[in-house]
């Protein structure tokens, strides 16, 4: 059961991002960089990280996709713009009716949220003045994730033992080592940005995390993450 809804979102970059390029003619595969780049940013510090994040020497990716079927974008979409509002609104209540009974560390951590999503809020809303009606975009056919070369840190494995943290957790990792798997990412219908979900147990506990893309000269962009947390 889904008992929070966390947008621990990361606002745009303080550097303008750089104009979109033209939608490639043949993408080598989109989906292995969109997921790439999505796992890797699991090994640098980021504001939507634990509080005892430490970097990470391994994450573990699923060999099989947890649908056949591409999500449709623009409802892939809207649940970021629906969980950002609904986290903005939270943080904003918490913190304007418990003002007094919040220490500072509390509400400094709520100001930092209203922060962060009031960035997202404006992130998503470029991405929507972008969009254009249409099918699809649809990348190089969906190729078996063990087809792709990955980065040495990203490991694809089908280990049944899947915990990272307890009794059940794989003793030849490190503890706190992420496991996912991915959704087929999404895209919009002029290639320009991509939605990528996935679902990470860490114990008997887990997460379904997405992140939001933004195609540019320098690759794809991360514009915005959120997750949901399952206790």
């Amino acid at each position: 059961m889904v008992v929070a809804l966390c947008s621990l979102l990361i606002g745009c970059s303080q550097k303008p991002a750089p104009p979109a390029t033209a939608k490639p003619a043949n993408p080598v595969s989109d989906d292995r960089d969109v997921i790439q780049s999505a796992l890797l940013s699991f090994f640098h510090e980021e504001d939507w990280h634990a509080p005892d994040w430490k970097p990470k020497k391994h994450v573990i990716l699923r060999p099989s996709f947890s649908s056949k079927p591409r999500a449709n974008f623009k409802a892939a979409l809207s649940g970021f713009v629906k969980g950002n509002a609904e986290e903005l609104k939270y943080a904003t209540r918490e913190l304007y009716e418990k003002k007094g009974k919040l220490t500072p560390d509390q509400i400094a951590e709520l100001k930092q949220v209203i922060e962060t999503d009031q960035k997202q809020t404006r992130a998503i809303e470029e991405a929507q003045r972008h969009l254009e009606d249409g099918e699809p975009y649809i990348p190089a056919q969906i190729v078996p994730i063990k087809s792709h070369k990955w980065d040495p840190r990203i490991v694809i494995s089908a280990k049944s033992n899947r915990y990272s943290f307890g009794k059940e957790r794989d003793e030849t990792l490190e503890a706190g080592t992420v496991y996912a798997t991915a959704s087929p990412p999404c895209y919009s219908a002029n290639g320009r940005y991509a939605i990528i979900l996935f679902h990470i147990p860490w114990s008997i506990h887990g997460a379904d995390v997405g992140f939001l893309y933004e195609r540019t000269s320098a690759g794809w962009t991360q514009i915005a993450f959120r997750t949901a947390f399952y206790v």
